[in-house]
């Protein structure tokens, strides 16, 4: 038999089946496929549990499909797993195959595009075994997120990111071309729990300009952490997204925007003194932020809102951790600090946004004056009724502000 005239195919089966892993514990992929010596290519992919690790690997799962389809010899081997490192079968697989294979059985290891390595049963090193440091599992996660995307979306290139905050979700239908993805295939990406937060990538064009348009943030009172959407960021940064464009749904601080006004923001107030920053290695993280929010982009916004004919002012945007309202005495304290608007999201991405190399513009829409300035019990329900109130025109806002942004060619 030609077993090297069948590793494209095999390469292909392995590179399908990934598709189909479920990993939710890792959010990491991997597919397998096994030449028998019937000349049957046998495929599976990583199926995790609730005990994890103690899940199954996709070469156990390759070689269950060949056993129960009457296999009793392997020939051949490919996984694919998308890392820095090329993805080699764990200690436990390499056994597993040495029960059906010679040990100079061919062990083609790939990522979504091209082969990265070329190994044996018996001499091949449980690279996925080593230590891994907090660093190198995040570069890890970053990669495969990146290469899903460029394989989910082949041409297009985004060069805007749109975070999407409560209320805002209806501007992910203005994208032409639409390519969704879930956040829970891409293992650098967050798992969400708040209302208003879909939880999907969508990419395609808002007019001419090529967006990846993100449906939901994780806040940080959902962890206690306000690192979250690092691996997002930094996997969108390395995709080539140029401009991070946020959206949150915020308290009015200043009688002049009632509920339902737009508020570019121009800085901002970390009020609780916590950085997605913290731990990271070298220099790099002492962040400046004197510019945090682009006064380019903030004057292009503005000079798109109002050609557009809507109202949009300018101020300043405090962060409060949550997840509870804040307190009229807070509130007093706020405003006494020049704030005029506060929420609990943003801060902590544009601080990683600038960490990352992108520009950041952002949007509030006030959704509710804040404590002790009017009489309305504060919720999130009430939150979510008064942002779809205002959806459509904040909507048709941001459409023309994102199409009026100037990119470096």
């Amino acid at each position: 038999m030609d077993i090297e005239g069948r590793r494209d195919e095999l390469l292909a089966a392995a590179r399908a089946v990934r598709e189909q892993a479920y990993a939710p514990y890792s959010r990491f992929a991997v597919g397998a496929a096994v030449l028998d010596e019937q000349g049957r290519i046998h495929a599976g992919c990583n199926v995790e549990n609730a005990a994890y690790p103690q899940g199954w690997c996709a070469e156990a799962s390759a070689l269950a499909v060949m056993v129960a389809a009457g296999g009793r010899r392997v020939l051949a081997v490919a996984v694919c797993g998308v890392a820095a490192d090329p993805v080699t079968p764990c200690g436990g697989c390499r056994q597993k195959l040495r029960e059906f294979a010679a040990d100079d059985c061919p062990i083609w290891i790939t990522d979504l595009t091209q082969l990265r390595a070329h190994a044996h049963p018996g001499r091949t090193a449980a690279q996925q075994l080593r230590p891994p440091t907090p660093e190198s599992m995040n570069n890890d996660t970053i990669t495969a997120t990146v290469a899903t995307l460029r394989h989910r979306l082949g041409a297009l290139q985004p060069r805007v990111a749109v975070l999407l905050g409560s209320g805002w979700g209806p501007f992910a239908e203005q994208v032409q071309g639409a390519v969704d993805t879930s956040y829970a295939e891409l293992p650098a990406f967050p798992t969400l729990a708040i209302g208003g937060h879909a939880g999907v990538l969508r990419a395609g064009h808002i007019g001419r300009v090529p967006v990846a348009v993100l449906a939901g943030r994780q806040h940080a009172y959902e962890t206690g952490e306000p690192d979250g959407m690092k691996g997002a960021i930094r996997s969108l940064a390395a995709l080539g997204v140029q401009v991070l464009v946020q959206t949150n749904a915020a308290g009015s601080m200043d009688p002049a925007m009632p509920p339902g006004s737009l508020m570019l923001i121009s800085d901002h107030l970390n009020l609780v003194q916590r950085s997605p920053l913290f731990h990271e290695p070298g220099d790099k993280r002492f962040v400046d932020m004197s510019a945090a929010y682009c006064p380019q982009l903030r004057a292009q916004a503005a000079a798109a809102a109002a050609a557009a004919g809507t109202p949009l002012s300018e101020g300043i945007y405090a962060w409060v951790m949550g997840p509870q309202f804040e307190t009229p005495a807070e509130i007093r304290m706020l405003r006494a600090f020049g704030a005029q608007a506060v929420g609990m999201s943003t801060v902590p991405e544009t601080i990683l946004a600038r960490h990352a190399g992108l520009r950041v513009l952002a949007l509030s829409m006030m959704t509710n004056m804040a404590a002790g300035m009017d009489a309305q019990t504060l919720s999130h329900a009430h939150t979510l009724a008064t942002a779809g109130a205002t959806s459509a025109r904040a909507v048709a806002t941001l459409t023309a502000v994102v199409q009026a942004l100037e990119l470096p060619r």
